[in-house]
């Protein structure tokens, strides 16, 4: 065989090794994706800072990305309030957030669209995430979040998306709970789901009320927002509430 079908046989192999490292890595969840085994730490107040500890910095992360939206969105209501025309590529963005938020613009005046702009991009305070993420996967430790970074309880009734079937299921139901490829995705839809869906328009405008009055939100007085979260209406608040008090100094220590 001539030298040179030895390099070409050689550059298919180095061409094809390079496909399947690609291909692998878009397919894995990162190592730091992976849920620890938070059952294996027996002491209870050493598993919830763990907890915390791990879930933390992913919500304020996904919370930054947030922010960055929410900041050029008030930077384009300050040029509107400054009487200045927007330009076409304002305007794109107006149409990302529009359709990305999931806003019905046509029966909003212009006024009214601004103002469910703000209320809809915006972070959920971290205490609030850390809460029913803990109250969720029971703290990190459920079969939906061992097995699918699901750490909200978040449920898919779509046949394209994947999903968990809950062991006690009714029959004939349909729903399972969200799967993921990562709890970064998990926090995502946690987020996007609290800032678009119709069951959270109280929470949206809880934090708009406090945002109007310059204060930062808090978790504790949005949970009255989230009666529709859960079948247990107010029940499931109060839990959400008595999570954020009982665990306030692990919430917050760094």
């Amino acid at each position: 065989m001539s030298k040179l079908k030895w390099v070409g046989i050689g550059l298919f192999f180095l061409v094809m090794s390079l496909l399947f490292i690609v291909i692998d890595l878009f397919n894995r969840i990162p190592e730091n994706e992976l849920v620890p085994s938070f059952s294996q730490i027996r002491d209870i107040e050493e598993r919830k800072r763990s907890f915390f500890e791990y879930m933390r910095p992913i919500v304020e992360m996904e919370n930054a990305r947030i922010l960055k939206k929410r900041k050029r969105l008030l930077l384009l209501q300050e040029k509107r309030k400054r009487g200045e025309k927007l330009t076409d590529w304002d305007m794109k963005w107006i149409d990302r957030f529009i359709v990305e938020f999931r806003i019905k613009a046509d029966p909003l005046n212009e006024d009214e669209l601004w103002a469910e702009l703000k209320k809809r991009i915006d972070i959920v305070p971290v205490s609030l995430a850390l809460a029913q993420s803990a109250n969720e996967s029971a703290w990190g430790t459920s079969r939906f979040a061992l097995k699918g970074s699901s750490m909200f309880g978040q449920l898919t009734f779509s046949s394209r998306e994947e999903g968990i079937v809950p062991n006690r299921r009714d029959p004939g139901a349909r729903h399972r709970v969200a799967k993921y490829h990562g709890v970064s995705q998990s926090v995502a839809s946690y987020i996007r789901n609290l800032n678009t869906h119709s069951a959270y328009e109280r929470f949206r405008e809880l934090r708009y009320q406090a945002r109007e009055k310059g204060e930062e939100p808090k978790g504790y007085d949005l949970a009255s927002g989230l009666l529709k979260y859960s079948e247990r209406g107010e029940a499931y608040v109060k839990e959400i509430e008595e999570i954020i008090l009982r665990n306030k100094s692990l919430m917050e220590a760094k």
